[in-house]
């Protein structure tokens, strides 16, 4: 049987959160949240970062869902995968060609938008 001795007294800051963290982790079975900043709650995201590796990686899209990319050359990206939370949908602003991945996503039900865009060295989720 576990032991909960850590949860018997009050923790502070970092170790708080750790601690939570890996409580939430362990009884979740790896799913994982993100926090919409404009609202401060949170909303389930399940991506699916097995791919990660080399020239292909995944990033949160807000309390959209996820987008993984892929590193084409030089100068050219390419969504790879979109990973979308019930409710939300997406629509590709730029596809990767010009060195830029842009998507905007949007939530008709509760009007949420999330714009998602990456570049070489620079990830920007608004």
């Amino acid at each position: 049987m576990p032991s909960f001795a850590l949860l018997a007294r009050p923790l502070t800051g970092v170790r708080s959160l750790s601690a939570a963290l890996a409580l939430a982790g362990a009884l979740l079975g790896g799913t994982f949240f993100a926090l919409d900043s404009g609202n401060a709650r949170a909303a389930e995201v399940t991506c699916d970062f097995s791919a990660d590796s080399g020239p292909t990686f995944t990033n949160f899209a807000g309390d959209a869902g996820c987008v993984t990319v892929t590193i084409v050359s030089s100068t050219q990206l390419a969504v790879t995968k979109v990973t979308l939370n019930p409710g939300w949908t997406y629509q590709v602003k730029s596809s990767g060609s010009n060195g830029r991945v842009e998507l905007r996503f949007t939530n008709a039900s509760t009007g949420g938008r999330v714009d998602f865009r990456v570049e070489f060295g620079k990830t920007i989720v608004k």
